[in-house]
């Protein structure tokens, strides 16, 4: 009956409120959930030796207490993991300077390390042996004591889930950040959804994928990215046949791509999936927030047929 921050529904009616306002807001089903608070984050992080996380310098938070005093490869074991994860307040040390430097994007460079996080702990996990499924029972029943099932989920089930995914490669999670734009209600300081940009988005997790697209919804700029002469036009050429809403061509700088690569705009990448499904050998799918333009981005590289 009122409008407050998204996070609040879980101070007003716990996980089933916050169900509720993701499906009335977005329609998104959610099927069960895993609840993980701090003291139980640190738990899961010592459950598996620490995460590997790399700093190309040192890095603070004052409020979260964290503190890394050397670049490198750091192991974060789970007070600094935590002290990481939560980081709005995130501070890198610029050497030529001489100084202490904010990072501006605040909440949502918060999600950007949260989700690299995410990564890495997973290849964690696969370090320790997770894919071996008598270590994969003892990770689950170690780390159900550092979080909250729903009642229709249990020990068995995230063992049924590890074994289907046991040969999932970490470094390949598709991650997502939805288009925002700052606001303030009062003296809150809020985010506000840009929702033309944050359909396809919100339709992935709705089930609706690249097969509901059609080629020609999709606007496609092409670069030749190797040189060869024509290949630009020729490739164009041949995406127009195919249906696809070809907007121009041109030549990638510099010209000595040995992938084929397609870049799009966070908001746009059903459209790039369906792309690369009709590019025989494949591309690396690279999300650019600076393509505004709305148009698909394929740069061919030598592997390009």
């Amino acid at each position: 009956g009122r409008n407050d921050k998204i996070n609040s529904a879980m101070f007003v009616g716990g996980p089933e409120a916050l169900i509720s306002t993701i499906w009335e807001n977005y329609h998104i089903p959610l099927d069960h959930y895993v609840q993980v608070d701090f003291a139980q984050f640190k738990q899961l992080v010592d459950v598996v030796d620490g995460v590997k996380v790399y700093f190309d310098t040192p890095a603070r938070d004052t409020n979260t207490g964290l503190a890394v005093e050397e670049p490198g490869c750091v192991t974060l074991t789970g007070d600094q993991a935590l002290a990481y994860a939560r980081s709005r307040y995130y501070q890198y040390y610029d050497e030529r300077s001489d100084s202490w430097i904010y990072d501006e994007t605040s909440d949502l460079g918060r999600i950007s390390r949260q989700q690299d996080f995410i990564k890495r702990a997973l290849s964690r996990a696969v370090d320790k042996g997770v894919r071996n499924p008598f270590t994969l029972n003892q990770l689950v029943n170690t780390g159900l004591d550092a979080v909250v099932l729903d009642d229709g989920f249990n020990a068995a089930d995230l063992i049924a889930l590890g074994t289907r995914f046991r040969a999932f490669d970490p470094n390949k999670l598709e991650t997502y950040s939805l288009p925002v734009y700052l606001d303030s209600v009062g003296d809150a300081s809020i985010v506000r959804l840009i929702e033309s940009e944050s359909e396809p988005i919100l339709e992935l997790f709705r089930g609706v994928g690249p097969a509901d697209l059609q080629p020609a919804e999709v606007g496609v700029r092409v670069l030749n990215g190797t040189g060869r002469p024509s290949e630009g036009a020729n490739t164009g050429d041949a995406l127009a046949e195919l249906g696809f809403d070809v907007a121009g061509v041109g030549d990638a700088d510099p010209q000595d791509h040995t992938r084929t690569l397609v870049r799009f705009a966070p908001s746009h990448r059903s459209g790039a999936e369906l792309l690369v499904r009709y590019l025989e050998a494949g591309a690396d799918l690279v999300e650019d927030p600076e393509i505004t333009d709305g148009l698909v981005e394929v740069v061919t590289g030598l592997d390009y047929t």
